[in-house]
């Protein structure tokens, strides 16, 4: 964001986003994803880990929240600062998800099995 998305005003003193900000806003995005994926997930196990379109549907929309959470939060934080230009395109990735989140719901692709998995977790299909 310094680099790319700094406003340089001619008369006014140099202004940086510091490190100790950024990393403020990514913790004040990641709480949410945290609790979606890693509380909210665990109480809907049961219904996720089937082979029905609807756990697809249900976990997929989870990710899709989690995920375009933290990309809010995280424009949000770097719009209240005004020595910072162009940062809606902090919402750039959400075109991305929302086509990826067709796609998954395209494919009958589970993510949350699918991360499940990579982790060598139980999560049966039963």
């Amino acid at each position: 964001s310094n680099r790319y998305l700094r406003q340089h005003v001619s008369h006014t003193v140099e202004q940086s986003v510091e490190w100790g900000y950024a990393f403020d806003v990514h913790c004040n995005a990641f709480f949410p994803l945290l609790m979606i994926l890693h509380v909210l997930q665990l109480f809907l196990i049961k219904l996720i880990a089937q082979p029905w379109f609807v756990s697809v549907v249900i976990a997929d929309t989870l990710w899709l929240i989690a995920i375009g959470d933290y990309i809010y939060v995280t424009f949000i934080g770097y719009r209240s600062l005004p020595f910072l230009r162009r940062t809606e395109l902090f919402l750039a990735p959400t075109a991305a998800l929302a086509a990826a989140y067709c796609v998954a719901l395209f494919f009958q692709w589970n993510v949350s099995l699918s991360v499940f998995r990579y982790y060598g977790l139980p999560a049966h299909e039963s």
